[in-house]
């Protein structure tokens, strides 16, 4: 991945929420009738990154106990990373 396009991510990773925060406060000062729509679809968007994250902590696969060893260098070539 080029150096642009991780660039472009972060930077629509932070707007996004930053631009729709915004349009919200935009939406609920002008008595816009579909404001309290907005705040619950972004409290519901919350709830749902929670159990995503932490379905993904429960059910990542790994026996409880293990450890992570990262890649190291040995004898002139790369060895994997693994979990034991």
């Amino acid at each position: 991945m080029s150096r642009f396009w991780i660039i472009l991510l972060r930077i629509a990773l932070i707007g996004l929420p930053i631009l729709m925060y915004f349009h919200w406060i935009k939406l609920v000062k002008a008595g816009h009738p579909h404001a309290r729509r907005w705040f619950w679809l972004m409290i519901t968007c919350i709830v749902l990154l929670g159990i995503g994250l932490v379905s993904f902590i429960v059910l990542d696969g790994q026996p409880r106990g293990s450890h992570y060893h990262p890649a190291q260098m040995e004898n002139g070539r790369i060895v994997p990373g693994r979990m034991d």
